[in-house]
């Protein structure tokens, strides 16, 4: 994971496309979900044979909200499942395709920074909260989640889930590691690239 090795496309015996995608997200919830919305469809429309989108992180809202913060997170944090996977369940059914949205939630009477999967059934069927919090996080009110590492397969790839700081999580990164090579890393974030990707072609990990 460290240090990914560098495969031409032409080498590639098995293809999957994931659209990997940027949003200008607000403080609106609602608007953030009809941004969603249509970019997914666009996505669809443009690139029919799409199997993956993968949405940023906290996508349903702003980050960090330099005035409210924890009490801003809590207007947008939803239980999981809620409203808004509902009705991301319904455009993945209706479009085909798979969906990972990563999305603040409510649960135990505290916040996560969380992920979810939806298949093109509707379902979720995978999620993972946020190992390594960001300074950010904290002043949101966010909750450090127990150790998981979830790895769903799509199309015969072995797909895990990790979220920005994550990076910084060893564990994680060991725990995928054990768990036998996974061919693809959801890796939501929602600021910037670091300048070393640019440098490096591949995300720093732990």
């Amino acid at each position: 994971l460290r240090f990914p090795a560098k495969v031409k496309a032409d080498d590639m015996k098995y293809r999957i496309k994931v659209a990997a995608t940027s949003l200008h997200t607000n403080p609106n919830k609602d608007s953030c979900l009809r941004q969603i919305i249509d970019m997914v469809t666009a996505i669809k429309q443009k690139e029919p044979d799409t199997r993956l989108v993968v949405l940023g992180e906290a996508s349903l809202g702003t980050y960090f909200n330099t005035q409210d913060h924890e009490a801003y997170q809590k207007t947008v944090a939803e239980t999981i499942p809620g409203s808004s996977t509902d009705i991301l369940g319904k455009l993945a059914n209706k479009l085909h395709l798979f969906i990972a949205a990563g999305l603040i939630e409510k649960a135990e009477n505290k916040l996560f920074n969380s992920m979810v999967v939806i298949d093109t059934g509707g379902h979720i069927i995978a999620k993972h909260q946020k190992l390594y919090l960001h300074p950010y996080d904290r002043a949101n009110g966010i909750s450090e989640a127990k150790n998981n590492a979830e790895i769903f397969v799509l199309d015969g790839f072995k797909i895990g889930l990790s979220i920005c700081a994550d990076a910084n999580k060893k564990w994680l990164i060991k725990e995928y590691s054990q768990k036998g090579t996974i061919d693809i890393l959801l890796y939501p974030v929602t600021s910037s690239v670091p300048w070393i990707v640019n440098r490096t072609g591949y995300w720093p990990m732990a």
